[in-house]
């Protein structure tokens, strides 16, 4: 499980291989596609990144708590923007 603090914003991104879900437990998470679309995901959904798709949550309205699933390619990460400076 993991909890994102309100106004943050995760690296815009992609995996090659790696797959990942996640379902949140509470608060919403926003979900931005790669023209910068929004999709929420709200308490109880479960949103599913496949390789390849750009995706950055973030933490908008609230605190978010998720729990993220994913294959076991941890380092396949291609950051194509990121606030933290990864």
């Amino acid at each position: 499980m993991s909890t994102s603090a309100k106004s943050c914003i995760l690296s815009k991104q992609y995996h090659l291989t790696k797959e990942e879900t996640v379902y949140v437990l509470k608060g919403t998470l926003y979900n931005y596609d790669e023209g910068d679309n929004i999709t929420k995901i709200h308490p109880g959904e479960s949103f599913h990144v496949k390789p390849r798709q750009v995706h950055r949550f973030g933490a908008v309205e609230s605190a978010v708590d998720v729990v993220e699933v994913s294959t076991p390619h941890l380092d396949d990460v291609v950051r194509l923007e990121d606030d933290y400076s990864r």
